[in-house]
């Protein structure tokens, strides 16, 4: 017997029955309708339409087959009713999905994504990168990510949503009668049956175990039926859930979904009934094995769950046990696991703790203190946005940026961060200092404790809200989630007094261990006491072994005649937090003294003095000015902490200052140990400086005191031409207009003497730069003169050579280029790499090519200075010239740049370096 002929059966008998009945089958065709429309917003999933409940009801029956006689109808009713209801929270419509994809909530379920190792990451981006969008063919895929990404949304959210169906159809467009010929509360009863079936077990025993049904011989069973509901729904594993034809209407599907299907194909054998359960799988890949040893894990624990607490679930002792699993057999074809699992790379916790919190990442002295005072920065930050919203009841979206910002940063400099280090013992070898950290900030909850301890976990929710509203500029740096690893590793005695205002304070003390330290938390109260404070103990040797450079000052009061001990502890660390945190608005005492300027961070223009400028669009705090003396001289912040950028080279040669940048998160900008400018962000940087410098071009002019020089760059570089000042600029004396008009050379230098000239050095030279591009912009030619070789009169006699360039309209003759330049930069050069010289004489025409056919990773002498044509330099690595030369000829003939035959081509090559005494 089924259960709904046990329904019907009971319906006969009794008239409050059959209400029951026809409201199942009124609900059993209108879900039946209504999970068709699943496959619209779930197509790359298994089918969950009528035909998936009708199988659960089927596996149900299987395993309860002995009790179907004795079900109640309330019970048969709830069983139905659920098993079709239980996936309805997959119908979703358009408006649902337009309100998802216009609420933070969905953004963070991007962002999550983006930081996981999720197989949508790609889908997630290409939604939040809109620009990717210009053709149809995109648009499409881009539609294919929605649907992903949406689906995923709601596929942890139907087990909730279906039971709110239950007790509000409509909300779903179904239109399931409601009456009060079935109370309500049995509807309530079936949400809750229905929801529980995406919940944690422990939900099923939070229902109840039975409840009156629908007259004085019925009852109703939750535990007993939520609990059928889970396991029906877990042994609907056999073939055949996808449909092609869905399929093929949406291509390329998610792995995981990909890897779901093979696991229902490799269902060999299938055997379910109330006796046994066995299940056999054989799979291909290493992907369906995965995800069919999890599913059958899944159904081991529900069932060995559901058997511990059989008798608080079933009706009553006389029903039948759950059936034993006999067999739940999944073999890997064709594949080698590892330990019965797909091979993949795991950690070893120990070791990579270790790492993480050691030297190997932190190269400083003191790493933590960087890290401790910088989590205390960040929660002063949340502080101060939570005050001016309450100030502001909420309301900023009709504010002004810049107003709003100088409000927060009159907020924020009038807080403080006290740190204290005070000499605790000495002992023959050693002096121990108590270090503390104070802030009166937000606090940590027992939520913010579990990320703490934690290893790089991610920012908790409710932070994460927070972030969503505060603009970039007003965002802490965010945190790796590994700062404070370092201090529980690398002191001792550490502890942490920290509470949230108005909540509950909390005592942390850090044991240490050979390996992980061990925690003890404990409550205390002080309801006069809010944020937190960071303790530890730093041992430092009587007289240290080396001395950094930032203790100079106390080694100069250090005799070792007259003193016992050597304090470097105290220099350090104040010259830390002074570097670290120069441009910091928050108020930084070390020892009761200010080490920052303490000064509002945006100011208002000043033409007597550079003034910080804002570029909100950008997020970047910038103050820069022109000065052609220096090469690359901008320093790089973010969010008010100091980066080193060594090894990074950003192309911005004339411009001086420094850039603060606000946007973004710290995982996107610095290094592990907040110290560096990711590597990778050289692009981005040099990017974002070209757009700051080329947008800000008044305020940059202004910054600088000789305003003819940011005319003459701003020119030369972006073809400015607002105004003539540039004309007026004085090189050696002599204006820019009188070398444009030919009537005077202009003098460079090359070579490996230290002394300063009267000539302009050739190479990395700012002015070198403006003045090649000059001559580009007004499409002049320049003129190259050898003027003779020299020596300084150093003790060292170090040699250089000085050339001119004439700037004019039309070379004069067929050569426009002494060849000995040519010879000499060559000569200074290293002779590891290839270099293209100009074509210096019009006979080599047919031998060179063009500035846009110049091969990758191959360098030109006369940078950046540009020619029309260019010959190549033989390489110093080749002992062969003519081999050297065919080896050219391949280049030129490969990409059409030569009509001559390849015997003529290495001739002319080798006359054309034998020719400059090559």
């Amino acid at each position: 017997m089924s259960i709904e002929d046990r329904l019907r059966l009971l319906a006969q008998t009794n008239s409050n029955y059959s209400l029951l009945l026809s409201q199942w089958e009124f609900d059993k065709k209108l879900i039946h309708r209504a999970l068709n429309s699943v496959a619209t917003t779930f197509p790359h999933y298994s089918l969950h339409d009528s035909s998936h409940s009708s199988t659960i009801l089927t596996q149900i029956e299987k395993i309860i087959l002995p009790d179907i006689d004795s079900l109640s109808a309330t019970d048969c009713w709830l069983l139905l009713e659920s098993c079709y209801w239980h996936d309805a929270g997959m119908i979703i419509t358009k408006e649902q999905k337009l309100e998802l994809v216009k609420s933070p909530e969905f953004r963070r379920f991007l962002d999550e994504h983006i930081e996981s190792d999720s197989d949508l990451i790609k889908h997630a981006i290409d939604i939040k990168d809109k620009n990717i969008i210009d053709n149809y063919v995109e648009i499409i895929a881009l539609s294919d990510s929605m649907t992903f990404i949406i689906a995923d949304f709601f596929r942890k959210k139907h087990p909730e949503l279906s039971g709110r169906y239950v007790s509000n159809p409509q909300m779903a467009n179904i239109n399931s009668p409601r009456n009060y010929l079935i109370p309500s509360r049995l509807f309530g009863i079936l949400s809750k049956i229905v929801a529980c079936h995406g919940q944690e077990r422990d939900e099923i025993i939070k229902l109840p175990h039975c409840n009156d049904g629908m007259d004085a011989n019925d009852y109703a069973h939750p535990r007993y039926v939520a609990a059928l509901l889970r396991l029906g729904d877990l042994l609907d594993i056999d073939d055949g859930r996808f449909c092609e034809t869905l399929l093929a209407s949406i291509g390329d599907i998610p792995k995981t979904s990909h890897d779901h299907k093979k696991k229902h194909s490799s269902i060999t054998s299938l055997l379910i009934n109330n006796d046994i359960i066995e299940i056999e799988a054989i799979c291909s890949e290493y992907g369906s094995y995965n995800a069919q040893i999890s599913w059958f894990d899944y159904i081991r624990e529900e069932f060995e769950f559901q058997k511990n607490h059989w008798l608080e679930i079933c009706p009553n002792n006389k029903h039948s046990s759950l059936p034993i699993i006999s067999k739940l057999d999944c073999q890997l074809i064709d594949h080698i696991g590892i330990d019965n699992l797909p091979p993949k790379i795991t950690l070893d916790e120990k070791r990579v703790y270790e790492y993480i919190t050691s030297s190997a990442i932190y190269n400083e002295k003191y790493p933590f203190i960087r890290e401790i005072v910088q989590n205390a920065i960040d929660a002063t930050m949340y502080k101060c946005w939570g005050d001016l919203l309450y100030k502001k009841n909420g309301e900023i979206n009709d504010c002004n940026k810049h107003d709003l910002r100088c409000e927060f940063e009159n907020h924020l400099i009038q807080e403080q961060i006290e740190i204290h280090l005070e000499p605790l013992t000495s002992d023959n070898e050693y002096i121990n200092y108590i270090f503390r950290v104070r802030d009166y900030a937000t606090g940590m909850s027992i939520e913010d404790i579990k990320k703490v301890l934690k290893v790089g976990s991610p920012t908790g929710s409710k932070r994460k809200r927070m972030l969503e509203k505060m603009p970039d500029w007003a965002k802490p740096t965010g945190f790796f989630g590994i700062g404070l690893q370092s201090v529980f590793t690398m002191c001792h005695d550490v502890s942490i007094k920290t509470r949230c205002p108005y909540g509950t304070g909390y005592q942390i003390t850090i044991i240490q261990t050979n390996s992980n330290p061990d925690f003890i938390i404990k409550k205390f109260e002080d309801e006069f006491f809010h944020g937190t404070e960071v303790k530890l103990t730093i041992s430092e040797l009587k007289i240290p072994r080396s001395v950094p450079f930032s203790a100079t000052e106390a080694m100069r009061k250090f005799d070792p005649f007259h003193h016992d001990k050597f304090e470097i502890a105290p220099s350090i660390i104040k010259e830390t937090l002074a570097k670290t945190f120069i441009t910091s608005p928050i108020k930084v005492l070390f020892n009761n003294e200010n080490v920052i300027n303490n000064i509002p961070f945006i100011e208002e223009d000043s033409i007597a003095t550079p003034s910080t400028s804002t570029d909100f669009d950008n997020g970047v705090d910038f103050n820069l000015r022109v000065d052609l003396a220096r090469n690359y001289s901008i320093s790089v912040y973010y969010k008010n902490s100091k980066l080193e950028t060594k090894g990074i080279s950003f192309g911005m040669m004339g411009v001086a200052g420094f850039i603060d940048i606000f946007s973004g998160n710290a995982g996107e900008w610095v290094t592990i140990n907040r110290t560096q400018l990711k590597q990778n962000k050289n692009d981005d940087l040099a990017f974002l400086l070209d757009a700051i410098i080329q947008k800000h071009k008044d305020a940059i002019t202004q910054n600088t005191e000789n305003k003819n020089e940011a005319s003459f760059y701003f020119h030369s570089q972006f073809n400015d031409i607002s105004n003539k000042l540039w004309e007026n600029y004085m090189i050696n004396n002599i204006a820019i207009k009188d070398y444009i008009d030919g009537s005077n050379v202009i003098e460079f230098y090359a070579g490996s003497t230290t002394i300063k000239h009267s000539s302009i050095e050739f190479t990395q030279n700012p002015i070198t730069y403006c003045l090649s591009k000059l001559v580009r912009n007004h499409n002049l030619k320049a003129y190259f003169s050898f003027e003779g070789d020299f020596e300084d009169n150093t003790p060292f006699k170090n040699k250089y050579f000085s050339f001119n360039v004439k700037i004019i309209n039309e070379y004069p003759t067929d050569k426009y280029i002494d060849k000995i330049i040519i010879q000499r930069l060559y000569g200074l050069k290293s002779k590891e790499y290839r270099y293209l010289a100009p074509c210096f004489d019009k006979k080599y025409l047919d031998i060179s090519f063009s500035a846009i056919d110049t091969p990758p990773w191959v360098f030109k002498l006369f940078y950046p200075w540009e020619f029309e044509n260019y010959l190549v330099m033989p390489h110093n690595s080749s002992s062969n010239r003519s081999d050297d030369a065919r080896a050219i000829y391949g280049y030129y003939k490969e990409r059409g740049l030569t009509s001559l035959d390849v015997d003529l081509f290495t001739k002319k090559y080798i006359s054309m370096w034998e020719d400059l005494g090559l």
